[in-house]
C-alpha cells in the first residue's frame, strides 16, 4: 500500500526579534529542536502549519519560519492563518492553497476572526470543501479528502475560545464519506477521536503544552512536538506524534489562546 506522509507543526508564536521568548521558551529555539527531531521521518510530500504561526503577525517572523523550512526536505507547502496571525502578511512569505496527492486533496481553511480568540469559518471557505465534494464522483484523481483549519471545529474543552463559533456547518460537510482526516492546531495538545469516517485530530504546540482541564486552562510540561500523518491509497489514515527535547518548565502559568 502506497502513501504521502504529511507534516503538521502548529502554533509555533514566533515573534519580530529572534530569540524572542513566549511562555519563557525561546520560541525559535523550539521550532529549530521539533523540526530537528522529525528530519530523519522524512522526506515529506507536504509540510502544513496550521496556524498562530506568528504571536505578533511581523513579517521578520514569517521570514523566519520560511528561512527554517529551507532545511528541511519537502514537495509541498500550506500555511493557514490563526487568530494570532496577519493573515495578509503570512500570504506574502507561505503559500496558502489546496493540495493534490493522488487519491488525496488537502483543503486549508482559514478560520481568523479579527480581534477574536475563537475562530469563524465565513461561508466562501465552506463552499471550497462542499465543492470539492460535489465534483469528488467525477474526478478520477480524488477520492479522499482532508480538511486543515487553525480552530478546531469541536474539543474536549468547555471554554468557547477554544474551537471554531458555529463549527455546525464544517461538521455536516465531514460527515462525507469522503472526508477521513480534519486536523487543527490552536489548542497546543494532542488529541484524537474518530467520528464516522473521519478522524479529528489535534496537534502540540512547538511553544508550549495547555491544559484544557474544568478548573482552567494551564500550561503543561508537553513538550515540543508535531504530527506526522501517512495519507494511505485506500483512505486510512496512520497517526504518530513526535516530541523534541523541552526548555525549562513553566507548568502551571495561566494562559489563554
Amino acid at each position: 500500500m502506497s502513501y504521502h506522509r504529511v507534516l503538521q507543526i502548529s502554533d509555533t508564536h514566533l515573534l519580530e526579534s529572534p530569540g524572542a521568548k513566549f511562555f519563557s521558551q525561546d520560541v525559535d529555539a523550539n521550532l529549530v529542536s521539533t523540526l530537528n527531531a522529525v528530519n530523519s521521518s522524512g522526506p515529506f510530500h507536504l509540510v502544513i502549519l496550521t496556524g498562530d504561526i506568528s504571536q505578533d503577525g511581523s513579517a521578520a517572523s514569517y521570514q523566519r519560519v520560511s528561512d527554517m523550512l529551507d532545511n528541511m526536505e519537502f514537495e509541498n507547502l500550506i500555511a493557514i492563518p490563526g487568530n494570532h496571525d496577519d493573515p495578509s502578511t503570512l500570504s506574502k512569505f507561505l503559500p496558502i492553497t489546496s493540495c493534490v496527492l493522488p487519491p488525496w486533496i488537502i483543503i486549508p481553511l482559514d478560520s481568523h476572526w479579527p480581534h477574536h480568540v475563537e475562530g469563524r469559518l465565513i461561508e466562501d471557505e465552506l463552499n471550497r470543501v462542499q465543492s470539492v465534494l460535489d465534483d469528488i464522483e467525477l474526478s478520477p484523481e480524488i477520492r479522499f479528502v482532508s480538511v486543515a483549519v487553525h480552530h478546531p471545529p469541536h474539543f474536549n474543552c468547555a471554554a468557547p475560545n477554544c474551537t471554531l463559533a458555529e463549527p455546525e456547518a464544517l461538521l455536516k460537510l465531514t460527515r462525507h464519506d469522503a472526508v477521513r482526516l480534519l486536523i487543527s492546531g490552536h489548542v497546543h495538545d494532542d488529541y484524537t477521536h474518530q467520528v464516522g469516517a473521519t478522524l479529528f485530530s489535534t496537534c502540540p504546540s512547538t511553544c508550549i503544552g495547555f491544559d484544557h482541564n474544568p478548573a482552567g486552562h494551564r500550561t503543561t510540561n508537553l513538550p515540543p512536538g508535531a504530527i506526522i500523518y501517512d495519507l494511505h491509497d485506500d483512505g486510512s489514515v496512520s497517526r504518530r506524534a513526535v516530541y523534541a527535547r523541552k526548555q525549562s518548565d513553566p507548568s502551571g502559568s495561566s494562559i489563554a489562546n
